[in-house]
């Protein structure tokens, strides 16, 4: 499978669309998906968050919950970049 080359402003590597990632030796790496469904239950987790009170402990315990998956997304994206 071949990638589109866009000029990666860095050298490194550029992607096609979000499909594929390739690096400037032409490692062509296919796109999980993980991210993606992290962000999703990442914006579930905010919505839920954003509809309990303030201060109550069910309103801690779901703040400790979305501090984990923007962890998580972080380090996916990190992980993702430097494959």
């Amino acid at each position: 499978m071949n990638c589109l080359s866009f000029p990666a402003a860095d050298g490194g590597q550029t992607a096609d669309g979000g499909l594929t990632f390739c690096t400037s030796d032409g490692t062509v790496y296919e796109n999980p998906g993980y991210l993606t469904r992290s962000e999703r239950k990442l914006k579930r987790e905010q919505k839920k968050l954003s509809r309990r009170q303030k201060g109550s402990n069910r309103y801690n315990r779901q703040r400790q919950k979305v501090n984990r998956l923007h962890a998580k997304v972080r380090h996916q994206r990190q992980d993702q970049i430097h494959l």
